[in-house]
């Protein structure tokens, strides 16, 4: 792997099972304080972007969900919700 696209973003660091070089692209990282976490960045891996106010990702025009080649669906599959979070839709 030498290229992941993503539009996944994790509080408190990004998970990963094994990644080794390469590109992420649109990864949008918070370190809540009180974690292992220490950056989203290092000199082999780039496309990862710093956040400083999880506020920010409760919106859905924000790029970890809009900036990726396949957007989050925010019609059909998720909601936006004020103040919080994005979550699934309902499926009734």
């Amino acid at each position: 792997v030498n290229r992941v696209n993503t539009s996944y973003t994790t509080i408190g660091g990004l998970a990963a099972l094994s990644f080794s070089g390469g590109v992420l692209d649109n990864v949008h990282w918070f370190d809540r304080g009180g974690d292992f976490a220490t950056t989203c960045t290092d000199p082999v891996v780039t496309g990862c972007t710093l956040e400083t106010n999880l506020a920010d990702f409760y919106s859905s025009s924000h790029p970890v969900y809009n900036g990726a080649e396949e957007p989050w669906d925010f019609t059909n599959v998720w909601q936006e919700n004020p103040g919080a979070l994005p979550t699934l839709r309902p499926f009734w």
